[in-house]
C-alpha cells in the first residue's frame, strides 16, 4: 500500500519533495478553510495559535471534533525545517520538537487521541500529556513505512472516557488510522470527526474519509496542504472548494 503523497517525493534526492501543480490548482493560504468531501482543511501556524481558531470556526460550520490522530514533526531536523517555513518566530539552533512544538501540539488535542511518536521522545510526550491534561497515556509499539519502530501514544482529553487502543499494537502507521476509527466508533457510537493538527501529505484524512467519518486538518506548508487536497479529491470524488476563513484579516 502506497502512502498518500508518495508521488510528490523527489526521485533522486531523499528529503526533497516535488509538489507538482497541486498548489496552482488549489492555492490555499493561511487563514482560509477549504472543504473536500467530509473534510475541512486549513493552512495554519501552531506558533501563532491558529489551531484554536481553526477548531472554533470548524465547529461553527458543523465540524465538531470528537477525536485526534496525528503524526507531528517529532524529529529535530524535520521540525526545524518546518519552522523555516512558518509565519511565526525565526528559526534558531535551539528549535526542536520537544521544547518548541510539543507543548502546543498537546494543548490542541481533543477527544480520544493518538499521537505517533519516535521512540526517543515518548517519555517527553507522556510527561507533557500528564502536565497539560492531567491524564495518563498508553504507549503502543507500531512501525513506520513497514520497517521503522515508533510508538502510538493514546490518551483522552477532558471528560472524554479513556479508550483501550491496544489493538494498534504491532501494526504499521499506514494501517493504524482505520483501526483507531473503528475502535473509537464502537466505543463512542456514531460517526467521528477526527482532527489532525499536522496533516502533512494526507495519510490521516485519506483513511478517515475512506472510513466514512468527517475530518478537520491543519498544515503549516501551503504546498503540502494543496497536495493533500489533491489526494483527498481522488478519494472522495469531488473538487476542493474554498469554504471560508478562520482569520478575518487574511
Amino acid at each position: 500500500m502506497a502512502r498518500p503523497g508518495d508521488e510528490w517525493k523527489h526521485p533522486r534526492e531523499p528529503g526533497r519533495w516535488l509538489y507538482g501543480d497541486a498548489w496552482e490548482a488549489y492555492p490555499c493560504e493561511r487563514g482560509e478553510l477549504w472543504a473536500c468531501g467530509g473534510g475541512l482543511f486549513a493552512v495554519a501556524d501552531l506558533a501563532l495559535d491558529d489551531h484554536e481558531k481553526v477548531l472554533s470556526t470548524a465547529a461553527s460550520l458543523g465540524w465538531r471534533v470528537t477525536a485526534t490522530y496525528t503524526d507531528p514533526p517529532w524529529d529535530k531536523g524535520i521540525s526545524k525545517g518546518f519552522r523555516t517555513k512558518t509565519f511565526g518566530k525565526a528559526v534558531s539552533e535551539s528549535v526542536d520538537f520537544v521544547n518548541d512544538l510539543m507543548p502546543s501540539f498537546v494543548r490542541v488535542a481533543r477527544g480520544v487521541c493518538v499521537y505517533e511518536m519516535g521512540i526517543q521522545h515518548v517519555d517527553d510526550l507522556v510527561r507533557r500529556i500528564q502536565v497539560v491534561h492531567g491524564k495518563s497515556a498508553q504507549v503502543h509499539p507500531i512501525t513506520y513505512d513497514r520497517k521503522h519502530p515508533c510508538r502510538a501514544v493514546s490518551f483522552s482529553v477532558g471528560s472524554t472516557p479513556t479508550v483501550d487502543l491496544s489493538a494498534l499494537r504491532g501494526y504499521d502507521d499506514l494501517d493504524t488510522v482505520p483501526i483507531f476509527c473503528d475502535v473509537v466508533q464502537r466505543h463512542a457510537g456514531g460517526n467521528l470527526c477526527v482532527w489532525d493538527p499536522c496533516t502533512g501529505l494526507g495519510t490521516t484524512p485519506v483513511n478517515v474519509l475512506r472510513a466514512g467519518h468527517s475530518f478537520v486538518g491543519a498544515e503549516l506548508n501551503p504546498r503540502r496542504m494543496a497536495a493533500t487536497l489533491k489526494e483527498v479529491s481522488k478519494v472522495v470524488g469531488s473538487e476542493p472548494v474554498l469554504m471560508g476563513k478562520y482569520l478575518e484579516d487574511s
